[in-house]
């Protein structure tokens, strides 16, 4: 089993190593630090503790980089063998369950952790800096060793009980969204009503296992964190826990077909009640048709999109309460809570749209039989973006409604816009995470969308920093500058795409 094993690990290595995409992440996590350093140095005339400021960068940016890693690659050790049909060679050569467990799990944690490892030293001349303690710093680094154990457990678990990327994607953000709403909940019960129908240690160690919480104590000047903190308890247990079911789990989940075609629920009720449903023949534009409801869900998928984006507003007023706020639907906590997140939900759902769009036609190996159509690639390209696009403006029309009809909300966006450069900023932000994802899902076989959005939050991270070191105001030009930058940057994705697929298909 153990030479199954590091025959595995080995591998992994040695794909990652030759890949492009593992050592672009780590290129951009070290721009990331240096941009924390040039950040620390120009704010050390306006603040105190620079130390305790750069380290919380540090800690945050090496956070966000771990979540993502969790959704694209963690949750995809297993399935990417299965949707290249290499699991069964694996089980036939004699490597049993739990050595391909292991092989296929241990290469990206250990060159995650040593992403992390390699940074300690460095990290220690924040205490130069002043702000910031030797115990601080061993505690946040423990605290993102163990996160990152429960994201590999909990990742290949996901992995293994799915039998495409896209589903176990889509159970480990489920997952992580959990994770973070839960603890919270659990902290505003203990300090609203008290523990309820459960002993109080079970709300404790909930409410102190979200590392983005613990982080905050441990960054508190009264801090007194340990290295063996409840977060770092619950998340190794909630890891190793992962690793056991999915031990568990293999021989009945393993033999899950992937190569065939994804099951396309409602749309395949061709009689019956819900035969309004099914996409009948192409009345117009063949490609638009087709992307419409293969690759955006069709009807079902708007329907699907219309109840979440309502059920949205019912988590905003359980937000707003845990707070301790009366209930109230005049509230305009909520309304702007219920806004703000669904800005979020709409942009999400744009950036899966954008990667699903050539994402399916390059696993399918279809797109280059598609640009052999007697057409431009202009008429081949943007009736499939529309087409994909079509289910996503119910999320516009909500996004307007909630401004026109809910209580406050005209006022809030008229106090949003009446700021034209932030507005312009913000805007266009939202507008280039669809676009990242979709170059992404040209060049990458699995996290395209991870990757748009840690593209668009290196730029807006760098945005944000070159706008709060200098003190640039709302209404300077270099705001509009740089939102015309990004929109630049926009058409740039555009033409590596157009180019992209000219490519392809000249092959």
């Amino acid at each position: 089993m153990f030479s199954g094993v590091m025959a595995l690990c080995e591998r992994s290595l040695r794909v990652d190593a030759r890949a492009w995409g593992p050592h672009l992440a780590r290129f951009g996590l070290m721009i990331g630090i240096l941009a924390a350093v040039w950040i620390t140095r120009y704010s050390m005339a306006f603040v105190g503790a620079p130390g305790l400021r750069f380290y919380q960068s540090i800690l945050y940016l090496n956070l966000f980089f771990m979540t993502l890693l969790g959704i694209a690659f963690f949750s995809t050790v297993i399935t990417e063998e299965k949707e290249e049909d290499t699991l069964g060679l694996m089980l036939m050569a004699g490597i049993s369950p739990l050595g391909i467990l292991l092989g296929k799990s241990t290469g990206p944690l250990i060159q995650a952790m040593l992403l992390v490892a390699v940074q300690y030293p460095f990290t220690l001349l924040t205490i130069t800096m002043g702000g910031i303690t030797q115990d601080q710093i061993r505690s946040g680094y423990t605290a993102m060793l163990a996160y990152l154990m429960m994201l590999s457990g909990i990742g290949q678990f996901c992995s293994t009980i799915s039998s495409r990327n896209r589903s176990a994607a889509f159970r480990m953000t489920v997952y992580l969204c959990c994770y973070f709403l839960v603890p919270g909940l659990c902290r505003a019960i203990m300090s609203t009503t008290g523990p309820a129908n459960l002993p109080r240690w079970i709300y404790d160690w909930v409410g102190e296992s979200c590392i983005y919480l613990q982080i905050g104590a441990i960054l508190s000047s009264t801090s007194n964190e340990g290295i063996l903190t409840y977060q770092v308890l619950t998340n190794s247990v909630i890891g190793l826990m992962g690793h056991v079911l999915s031990w568990m789990s293999f021989n009945q989940t393993a033999r899950m077909p992937s190569t065939e075609a994804a099951p396309r629920g409602f749309l395949t009720k061709n009689r019956g009640p819900l035969r309004w449903m099914s996409p009948g023949r192409p009345r117009i534009e063949p490609l638009l048709w087709k992307d419409f409801h293969f690759i955006a869900g069709g009807v079902p998928g708007v329907l699907i999109r219309c109840a979440a984006f309502t059920l949205l507003y019912l988590v905003a007023v359980a937000i707003v309460t845990s707070w301790g706020r009366p209930l109230s639907f005049e509230s305009q906590e909520i309304t702007t809570m219920y806004l703000i997140m669904l800005s979020f939900a709409i942009t999400i759902d744009a950036g899966l749209v954008a990667a699903r769009l050539f994402h399916d036609e390059i696993r399918g190996q279809t797109l280059s039989a598609l640009m052999m159509l007697p057409r431009p690639t202009g008429l081949v390209l943007y009736p499939k973006m529309l087409g994909a696009f079509l289910a996503w403006l119910p999320g516009i029309l909500f996004l307007f409604g909630g401004f026109i009809l809910l209580p406050h909300g005209l006022e809030g966006g008229r106090r949003f816009f009446e700021r034209p450069g932030p507005a312009l900023l913000f805007t266009s932000f939202y507008i280039l995470v669809p676009h990242a994802a979709a170059v992404a899902a040209l060049y990458v076989r699995w996290g395209a969308f991870p990757a748009g959005v840690a593209l668009t939050a290196a730029v807006g991270f760098l945005t944000a920093s070159f706008i709060n070191v200098f003190r640039i105001g709302p209404h300077d030009a270099i705001v509009y500058l740089i939102a015309l930058t990004i929109y630049g940057l926009c058409l740039v994705c555009h033409l590596i795409i157009w180019l992209k697929v000219e490519r392809v298909s000249s092959r």
